[in-house]
């Protein structure tokens, strides 16, 4: 597996790793009715890379994961989503970890583990300690619950009755390295 920083080259096939994923974390979470939903998140993941891309921001980090010449994996080191700061009061300048979307064929298989590892490496190198990182898909929350342990912050019912939104505040990131 090698993990790089994302390129031009890299949105087609970034493209491909949103929509399989997306659909696959909608269906397994048992909301695949909401066609319109995964489209519009699947847009918002890709206009974020373009961005990432064309801004050049050195406090933003964009990492793939490529395996045999396929884009497997992607994470985001970026700002706080609409999510978090309507939930949470942050005074500090903090951004979120993000973007963690792994093919379905290649989940469970460390891609998602190798990735934060490598950003929290870059993290480390710019001084930074801390990220915040929050998910609204139950599965995926259960390997957040197992990584990061108990959420900063539980939002109830925020996509639906039952249906909450988990909201860590990851400090002492070293520890997270493999």
């Amino acid at each position: 597996m090698v993990i790089r920083e994302l390129k031009y080259d890299d949105l087609e096939s970034l493209l491909e790793l949103f929509t399989q994923s997306m659909t696959h974390a909608f269906l397994d979470e048992g909301l695949v009715s909401l066609r319109d939903d995964i489209i519009n998140e699947i847009i918002k993941k890709y206009q974020s890379a373009h961005k990432y891309l064309n801004e050049h921001d050195k406090c933003k980090i964009f990492l793939i994961a490529i395996i045999n010449n396929e884009v497997v994996g992607s994470i985001e080191y970026r700002d706080l989503d609409k999510e978090i700061t309507d939930n949470i009061k942050v005074n500090e300048d903090i951004k979120e970890l993000g973007t963690i979307y792994i093919k379905p064929n290649y989940q469970g298989k460390r891609v998602a583990s190798s990735l934060i590892s490598e950003m929290i490496k870059r993290l480390i190198q710019q001084g930074i300690d801390q990220f915040i990182i929050e998910c609204g898909f139950k599965t995926a929350q259960k390997v957040w619950l197992h990584k990061f342990g108990k959420p900063y912050k539980i939002v109830k019912d925020y996509w639906s009755s039952g249906s909450d939104h988990y909201i860590w505040w990851v400090k002492n990131i070293k520890r997270y390295i493999h």
